[in-house]
């Protein structure tokens, strides 16, 4: 068996790349879907809007009207 000397990145060195690969990003905008998942409530899922602005700026924005069901209801 032959063994080879194995080498892990820093830790500091990583994050510092995860960092300025972050700072590249200026705006940003996806749509998705949110589920929401409460015990006791029955939500249906919405369509979504995520928007993102450097450095700290996050919003999200639904398509649909947010609508609360009990949870024996039938939808």
């Amino acid at each position: 068996m032959i063994l080879l000397p194995a080498q892990a990145q820093e830790a500091d060195a990583l994050i510092k790349k995860v960092k300025d690969k972050l700072a590249t990003v200026k705006d940003y905008q996806a749509d998705g879907v949110m589920k929401t998942d409460v015990a006791f409530m029955k939500i249906p899922e919405s369509k979504v809007v995520i928007y993102y602005k450097n450095p700290d700026k996050f919003r999200i924005k639904r398509k649909m009207v947010l609508q609360l069901y009990p949870k024996g209801a039938p939808m």
